[in-house]
């Protein structure tokens, strides 16, 4: 009887450098650029059947919700076809994209699996070639093969696949410093990890019910890190630009100025919503009318989550009611 081969697509929106002996770089920009693209990766028709998808190229720093949109799109075309995806993607901004399809793709019955390249974006000079001559194509190939693996396998929810570690999309961190890894869990908790082979944690059991799918996100959010001595001018300006949610980050501090909290408080009046983003701190900011403490989540997925949650809704009240659910595994226990 013949083995069943799972079908994985594989969709391309940038970030796919590869390095190759002699400190050549083949890079994904164009659809075109695929085919002798993946001439690289021939063990992969040995593993799965490849759907390849161009979506879109450019430098992760311009990714934004227009790029989400357009991600979503292709995978809800295929959502019912293939057993898994693969997104290959820069990893500057690879945690805020894998948040946004978290939030966006509820109730997963498939795996969705962001890796890339540790090179980052497209690298010209012969000094940048040499800065990455370490890697060679060793770390995109690694990365892209583990995470094709992943997507075979039942763990059915959005994760990000780097290096020697499986994150949950929700709990990942960029390293500091990066290396190959690039990312940490923010509740130290791994999905998996790669050594001679993948070994991967306990997962719940496979649902049968169909993926909820809303992909609406407002980016009218605007983030501040506040510090003492900070100009409070800086809201103000916040205010006149017409922000419809606001994140503060504080750094271990439990108060904020009076300017900044008279800026608040009129937000309240127009029903903005302002999130005090606040981790690891013993002393906690208070709640109040139109002010939400986050000091569970990542900073990505609290940006992130309120962009959805404006995305479904104007309201106040369901927007702080989101922001306290545990949707998709974001808040830390």
């Amino acid at each position: 009887m013949e083995r069943y081969r799972k079908k994985i697509c594989l969709l391309f929106c940038e970030g796919a450098i590869l390095q190759k002996s002699g400190g050549k770089i083949e890079e994904v920009k164009k659809p075109g650029d695929i085919k002798p693209w993946l001439m690289n990766f021939e063990e992969l028709s040995i593993m799965a059947d490849i759907e390849p998808i161009f979506v879109f190229g450019g430098k992760a720093a311009n990714v934004s919700v227009k790029e989400w949109q357009k991600l979503n799109s292709e995978i809800k075309k295929r959502i019912k076809d293939v057993d898994g995806f693969v997104i290959l993607h820069g990893p500057q901004t690879m945690n805020y994209t894998a948040c946004a399809l978290a939030f966006s793709w509820q109730n997963l019955n498939k795996p969705i699996i962001l890796t890339g390249s540790p090179i980052i974006e497209s690298v010209g000079s012969q000094k940048d070639k040499n800065a990455f001559a370490e890697f060679k194509g060793l770390g995109i190939k690694a990365n892209l093969l583990n995470a094709i693996q992943v997507a075979s396998s039942e763990i059915n929810q959005v994760a990000i696949l780097f290096g020697s570690r499986l994150i949950s999309a929700v709990q990942a961190v960029q390293s500091v410093p990066s290396g190959l890894n690039f990312f940490d869990s923010f509740s130290g908790n791994y999905l998996g990890r790669v050594d001679f082979g993948i070994s991967l944690a306990s997962q719940k059991k496979s649902t049968r019910q169909k993926p909820h799918y809303q992909g609406n996100f407002d980016n009218k959010v605007s983030v501040l890190d506040y510090h003492p001595g900070v100009d409070a001018s800086l809201l103000n300006n916040l205010n006149k630009q017409k922000v419809h949610g606001l994140i503060i980050r504080l750094h271990h501090q439990a108060v904020l100025p009076d300017v900044f909290t008279k800026s608040i408080k009129q937000l309240a009046k127009e029903n903005i919503p302002v999130v005090i983003y606040q981790p690891g701190s013993a002393r906690k900011f208070q709640s109040g009318a139109n002010i939400i403490v986050v000091d569970n989540m990542t900073l990505s997925a609290t940006l992130v989550k309120l962009m959805w949650a404006l995305g479904q809704s104007k309201k106040l009240s369901k927007i702080k009611r989101i922001m306290s659910q545990n949707l998709v595994g974001e808040i830390r226990k």
